[in-house]
């Protein structure tokens, strides 16, 4: 067991070090990328399933309004 926290210690020693060293900047452009590169919110949290849910029902409200508009151009008005 205390080999293991030796070697924890010394893993996380290394990248407080690391960490020091490194220029702010290049930390922060760092977390930018990072950022830049995960994936949206609503499939970290919820998955794919939920993903396709947004867009099915995207969809059919596009649809229902464009159902509504060819309605309303072929009603006659007298």
């Amino acid at each position: 067991m205390a080999k293991d926290s030796e070697d924890y210690i010394k893993y996380m020693t290394g990248k407080i070090v690391t960490y020091i060293e490194t220029p702010q900047e290049i930390r922060k452009s760092q977390r930018h990328i990072a950022k830049a590169q995960r994936e949206p919110w609503l499939t970290r949290w919820f998955g794919v399933g939920a993903f396709g849910l947004v867009l099915w029902w995207r969809e059919r409200k596009e649809r229902q309004s464009e159902r509504s508009a060819d309605l309303r151009e072929n009603t006659f008005v007298d």
